[in-house]
């Protein structure tokens, strides 16, 4: 993208008919050859891209036409005679709403009439703009975070300007300190540690003692109850194993249940999950103009 100095502008003055034969200074004349035609759209609306990716509404354009040629496209309105750059979103009719398609401006010239015409490409830098991977967030490896291809206020105005919509896509949990992502596991209440275990407990069903699996031992193939000394225990039929409380290998805490743990990846804070930051992630649509079926005729 680049901007205009008034060298681009003022190169003709020619009439409003293609195939026409333009007088220049003196008596040197240019014929410009008819092109073909694609598609013509009436009743669109332009707006110029700034540098920084933000729309130029003070120099919104209603009302113009554009045609598709092959390896080309011309704009024509009746505005400013330059735009304060090249980069163009333009506005077409398509059914019941506008399609977007982007155009990089090449040469103004000012007709007949006081209607100018501007000759450009489609694509450039506006067309970034619409490409669905710059509008939808993504993570980035080298912040951890999920990014725009663009800042959000920048798309925000291009929503006000009527070229984009918002759409939600899903909320996540980021570090409540630096919003990168973090992982999560089942840990320790106490101190974070997801160092934790459990032990293995029997439950006799016949005096109803709960206790260590290992306190049951009475030989190398023998179980007895400690409480009640019956031996020859057989699993499912006088007892059953029960899982016991976590214990912590770390500060040595012990409870029934464990709770999650985040941990981030970009500065490694270790924090409750509780504590996680959630973030709603938005992105935005562009309702384009099918590229094929603008450099198709009709």
């Amino acid at each position: 993208m680049r901007l205009y100095d008034d060298v681009i502008d003022g190169i003709l003055d020619v009439p409003a008919t293609d195939g026409a034969t333009a007088a220049l200074a003196g008596n040197a004349t240019i014929h410009l050859a008819p092109r073909r035609a694609l598609h013509r759209y009436e009743g669109a609306t332009v707006l110029p891209v700034a540098p920084d990716g933000t729309p130029v509404e003070s120099q919104r354009v209603t009302g113009a036409a554009l045609t598709v040629y092959e390896g080309g496209v011309t704009l024509e309105y009746t505005g400013p005679r330059n735009f304060l750059t090249s980069a163009l979103i333009v506005l077409v009719p398509a059914g019941e709403q506008f399609a977007a398609v982007a155009v990089e401006v090449n040469a103004v010239r000012r007709r007949s009439g006081g209607l100018v015409t501007a000759d450009g490409t489609l694509g450039g830098f506006a067309d970034e703009l619409l490409q669905p991977e710059r509008l939808t967030p993504t993570l980035r490896p080298e912040t951890l975070r999920f990014e725009l291809g663009f800042p959000a206020e920048t798309l925000d105005r291009w929503v006000r300007a009527g070229v984009l919509r918002p759409v939600w896509l899903d909320r996540v949990q980021v570090c409540p300190r630096c919003r990168a992502l973090p992982t999560f596991r089942q840990g320790c209440k106490s101190c974070g540690s997801a160092r934790v275990g459990n032990d293995r407990l029997i439950h006799h069903f016949a005096c109803a003692h709960v206790g260590q699996a290992r306190d049951f031992a009475a030989g190398p193939n023998d179980l007895a109850c400690p409480k009640c000394r019956a031996r020859h225990l057989v699993v499912g039929a006088d007892f059953e194993y029960v899982v016991g409380p976590y214990r912590c290998h770390d500060c040595h805490w012990s409870d029934t249940e464990l709770s999650p743990v985040g941990h981030c990846l970009r500065c490694s804070l270790r924090f409750p999950g509780e504590q996680a930051h959630e973030i709603e992630l938005k992105g935005y649509h562009a309702h384009r103009l099918d590229a094929l079926a603008v450099r198709q005729a009709p």
